[in-house]
């Protein structure tokens, strides 16, 4: 992987709090600097289905392999676009069909990251029903509620794994046996794909 999609939502609604992946994209960037990255935001189903609207004219002008990142609040099997309070809370399925109406295998042989708590402990028949609705070939992410440093530690090493391999099922499997008691197990971190 040398290319990253990212579209992130709110994490708080205290304008005083400041949590964002883009820091640690950057930090990426700045180690290597081929690493290219999409950075997106997106609080609404509108503004989510214009970033997903982005990224398939970009995957129609280059066929590189990307992972997408999902960043935002998340519990089990559901993903939160900014206020919870605000009712904007998508199910793997619902998130899965939105990315259908914006093209039919969207994340066709990519790999999908979630950066949201909880997010993957769901049910293995929503997992394979994201895959092949979007096509994805590797789902990843947090399966208990995540500190947000240690989150961004195990990202850190996993982007990175993933940006020194041409194979996604090699890298993650490499990535997952060498960090597996330490911080895939302090994260909750899981791999969901036909690979393992």
């Amino acid at each position: 992987m040398k290319k990253l999609f990212c579209i992130e939502s709110d994490w708080d609604s205290q304008p005083q709090i400041e949590k964002s992946m883009l820091p640690l994209l950057e930090c990426i960037k700045g180690v290597y600097p081929a690493f290219e990255y999409i950075y997106r935001t997106a609080n609404t189903k509108e503004e989510l289905e214009y970033s997903l609207k982005k990224f398939k004219s970009i995957r129609r002008q280059s066929n590189d392999f990307y992972t997408i990142v999902f960043c935002g609040h998340g519990r089990m099997g559901k993903f939160s676009l900014g206020d919870e309070k605000l009712g904007s809370v998508l199910t793997i399925k619902a998130l899965a069909e939105i990315c259908q109406s914006v093209g039919k295998e969207l994340f066709l042989n990519q790999h999908v990251h979630f950066d949201s708590c909880s997010i993957l402990k769901t049910s293995e028949s929503n997992l394979n029903l994201f895959t092949e609705i979007t096509g994805a070939e590797a789902v990843t992410g947090f399966s208990k509620n995540v500190d947000f440093i240690d989150s961004y530690a195990l990202e850190m090493v996993l982007f990175e794994a993933l940006i020194n391999s041409n194979n996604i099922k090699n890298a993650l499997n490499k990535f997952y046996k060498k960090h597996e008691t330490g911080l895939c197990k302090i994260n909750g971190f899981t791999m969901f794909g036909n690979f393992l």
